[in-house]
């Protein structure tokens, strides 16, 4: 039976016993921060075990994609070398809310082994939890034998919850006896000890709800959660050993045999890597699909590093240029029926994985080369340091865990506490600097408040309603020469979301304070306060005592800071009707009248597509869509069709902004009432700013003003200079520009011919080694290439003779060591310039006939010349 008989097999059977078909969730769980991805069919229906409200079902039936690759559910170190894991799986389901329970969720199992797939039912096995009598009187009663039965622990048969909260319960699981030939073992004997046994089914009986404290008070809706692995099942009923061998991987594999051309066996270090391709590139493709993208952090790192370990996997088929893109187009050939996304992200999907490769291959051969000297320098150690581990992760990009599963399979271990340490002190030193950051300010660490209010209370933003209002200030403490308080409410927006925060002042009793920025703590807003010369700091808390306060935000900054906030939601908007869906926003910021927008994209955005953007963009400005900003539940907020970003986490309430018609997001930041408020949205500049990451820096509002003006002013003065209409400027430029090139071509040839010609003058001989004699000389240009132009000139001069140059171009000094064709044979003009330049604490190198190094005294130029003799000598 093929892969896709059995889907249908199993939606039309349950369908059948009144399940409603509900189609797969996302891969990111849209409402459980507590997961990285979407790790089990019942994710999505969490919720409807202890709703109180109407459940829009009481049965229903998916087949749930899943993926098992970050997090604490992780099995991607298993993958390959395990006869029955994998990072992305499709898991078939049933479930039961508040509807039957063990005994008809039990009969159905039986009845679908028995008379649908039509199994042999002497290889079955059923494990139950080690309390739970009803599971078994429910197995017996449809005649299961008992000698087959198996009580487990917690460990085995007590599911869930799927985070760290929700539905949880017993279970009860049907195991498949592959035979005494596959390994000995036990059921529920661990990974590497039950590889006779299988799971193909899991029954979950969710009947308690667990808390944040880890209490568990009894569901609302108790019922059933039955997660099957669809290719362990598909092993099952195929007859197979491992779940390689099933149709919809061999297909795979046999796609990575032909595009790598490796004709080996299926053994040992090339099984593994048939294997982990195959499982890689379906994990690539449906999680492409569904526009997340590698990256550096969260989900993005996890894609990054299954996408790496596969090409790493490719390496041990002798590849060593992009093909993982190649194999994810059979994924979607394969599952394109049942997942269309995958046939519609298919040519994104593949340009992205494609860059991917590209860029790592362009470091990973060097980064190989260095872990190979990392290992053979151990000497007696077996164990990698931390520092080299990180080296290799920041400057060749190989992630930790590739250089430790390497490391692994040659018996060595990885320091990995030193690892760490390395990668925590790069942090430190990287992290961008701010008045809030921990470096120069002596109460960072403790970050801990005088109270000034009896038992103060989280703080209020009321900034929507207003810019100024009095207040009490709550809590203080002094940071160095300054202050920071924490207002009972304030109408000063701190730093989230990209957005920058408000400045402002504060008056208290007369005394005027500078509100020079705001972040949250926790639950505070905190307000950094510059003070008077003349106010005592060490008196403030007394000072501010019982006091009301006036707060009042810079209004004129706060609308310019809106403004470009707004125009972030206008360029997003714009970007996806123009570019597509994919240009997902990836990061921002905003400031007074400009902004920067990360989008997901992975090649340049072009001209005619910005200005079309900027068009859009003008055109809604125009219109004067309205702004308006409403709270509302989650689930509300997605109903509608607001858009989230991944990486983003979400409360039960959440605030959506919307542009009329045509923008509609979560967000929580300050924005304007209508959309002609923005003004005029130039954008500036567009570029790469990581891998798959795009950025468009615009100006807004009077700034944007401001920009057209200057170059108003700058295409006026090239017209006057030029002497042509406007529309000729370019045209014009372009003639110019070739000229110029042209007559510095021609200036070049002719200083090179000059020093060639002059070669005889030029060069004064210092020493002879045998027929060889060395010449040493001088050379000046304007630039470095015209040096070189000048030298390899004065080198087809050269017969028995090898000449040292002392170069200076652009105000940088340099020497030069040319080689004749005669004598490239007998010296080499490359490893002679290292060793020159190493000994005075320099590199350099080159070809065999012309090398070059820098100098950063001239004085230095005799050392090099005594060190060439030695070489030569």
């Amino acid at each position: 039976m093929r892969y896709e008989e059995i889907r249908r097999i199993f939606l039309d059977y349950f369908i059948g016993k009144g399940h409603v078909h509900v189609p797969s969730a996302s891969l990111v769980p849209g409402d459980d921060p507590s997961l990285l991805f979407t790790t089990a069919g019942m994710v999505q229906f969490k919720s409807l075990y202890s709703t109180t409200g109407e459940l829009p079902y009481r049965r229903a039936v998916t087949i749930q994609k899943c993926l098992r690759a970050g997090g604490k559910d992780s099995d991607l170190e298993l993958v390959g070398r395990s006869p029955r894991h994998l990072t992305f799986f499709e898991m078939l389901g049933h479930f039961s809310f508040g509807d039957y329970f063990k005994d008809d969720a039990v009969a159905m199992a039986w009845d679908f082994f028995t008379k649908v797939l039509c199994v042999d039912t002497s290889r079955i096995w059923v494990s139950i939890f080690e309390n739970d009598d009803d599971a078994e009187k429910a197995w017996r009663k449809v005649g299961f034998p008992a000698e087959r039965i198996v009580r487990l622990g917690v460990e085995d048969n007590f599911w869930g919850p799927a985070g760290s909260t929700g539905a949880c319960g017993p279970s009860s699981e049907i195991y498949w006896d592959l035979g005494p030939e596959a390994a000995s073992g036990e059921i529920g004997g661990g990974v590497g000890k039950d590889d006779r046994y299988i799971e193909v089914w899991n029954a979950v009986f969710p009947e308690f709800n667990q808390q944040e404290d880890g209490s568990r008070l009894p569901l609302i809706n108790r019922g059933i959660d039955m997660g099957a692995g669809f290719e362990r099942m598909a092993l099952m009923i195929q007859g197979k050993s491992n779940i390689f061998e099933i149709d919809t991987f061999r297909h795979l594999m046999d796609g990575v045999r032909e595009f790598s051309g490796y004709d080996g066996p299926d053994e040992g270090e090339a099984q593994v890597a048939l294997r982990r391709v195959a499982d890689h590139a379906r994990a690539l493709a449906f999680t492409l699909s569904e526009g997340l993208a590698p990256s550096n952090v969260g989900r993005g790192y996890v894609l990054r590093r299954i996408l790496r370990r596969a090409m790493m996997s490719l390496r041990t088929l002798g590849v060593h240029e992009p093909m993982l893109y190649r194999v994810m187009g059979l994924v979607a050939d394969r599952l394109g029926d049942f997942y269309p996304e995958l046939r519609e992200k298919a040519e994104r999907s593949a340009v992205m994985v494609k860059a991917e490769e590209e860029r790592f291959l362009r470091t990973l051969e060097q980064g190989v080369l260095r872990y190979r000297e990392v290992v053979d320098g151990l000497n007696d150690s077996r164990t990698l340091p931390g520092d080299e581990v990180f080296k290799l992760y920041s400057t060749y990009g190989i992630p930790w865990e590739m250089t430790r599963e390497m490391a692994e399979e040659e018996g060595f271990t990885v320091d990995e506490e030193g690892y760490n340490a390395a990668l925590q002190a790069d942090r430190k030193l990287s992290q961008d600097s701010s008045a809030f950051d921990a470096s120069g300010d002596p109460g960072a660490g403790e970050v801990v408040y005088e109270a000034l209010t009896a038992d103060p209370q989280p703080s209020r933003f009321v900034g929507d309603d207003g810019l100024a209002c009095d207040a009490r200030v709550s809590e203080w403490r002094a940071v160095g020469e300054e202050l920071e308080v924490v207002l009972t409410e304030t109408p000063f927006y701190a730093t989230a979301g990209g957005q920058i925060a408000d400045t402002g002042r504060i008056e208290a009793g007369g005394c005027i304070f500078a509100v020079t920025d705001v972040v949250n703590r926790g639950s505070r807003i905190v307000h950094r306060l510059s003070v008077p010369d003349d106010f005592e700091l060490s008196g403030a808390g007394e000072f501010l005592r019982g006091k009301i306060v006036r707060a009042e935000v810079d209004a004129v900054r706060r609308r310019a800071i809106a403004r470009a906030h707004t125009a972030t939601h206008l360029l997003h908007a714009a970007l996806h009707r123009v570019i597509g869906d994919d240009a997902v926003q990836a990061g921002s910021w905003v400031g007074p009248d400009k902004l920067r927008f990360d989008f997901n994209h992975f090649q340049a955005v072009k001209q005619d597509e910005l200005a079309t953007v900027e068009t859009m963009a003008a055109e809604w400005i125009l219109d004067n869509q309205p702004v308006t900003v409403e709270n509302m539940a989650m689930s509300a907020a997605r109903d509608m069709g607001a858009m989230a970003l991944f990486g983003e986490k979400y409360g039960d309430e959440v605030r959506v902004v919307s542009i009329g018609d045509v923008s509609l997001e979560l967000c929580g930041g300050t924005h304007l009432n209508g959309s002609s408020e923005v003004g005029l949205i130039l954008i500036t500049a567009e570029g790469s700013v990581a891998s798959g990451v795009r950025r468009i820096e615009a100006v807004t509002g009077l700034e944007a003003q401001r920009l057209v003006a200057l170059q108003r002013r700058a295409l006026t003065e090239v017209v006057q200079t030029l002497r042509v209409p406007e529309g000729d400027v370019p045209r014009a430029l372009a003639e110019a520009l070739s000229e110029r090139q042209k007559l510095r071509k021609d200036l070049e040839a002719l200083r090179a011919k000059q020093a060639a010609d002059g070669s005889a003058d030029l060069l004064k001989q210092i020493g002879e080694y045998g027929d060889i004699k060395l010449m040493r000389g001088r050379l000046a240009a304007e630039n470095p290439k015209e040096i070189r132009g000048m030298a390899d000139s004065i080198r087809q001069k050269l017969d028995g003779q090898i000449a040292v140059l002392l170069a200076e171009a652009g105000g940088k000094m340099s020497f030069l060591i040319l080689v004749p064709d005669s004598l490239a044979d007998r010296v080499h003009a490359g490893k002679i310039t290292g060793v020159a330049a190493k000994a005075i604490g320099g590199r350099g190198g080159g070809s065999p006939t012309l090398a070059q190094a820098g100098l950063s005294d001239p004085e230095q130029f005799s050392q090099v010349l005594d060190e060439i003799g030695k070489a030569l000598g």
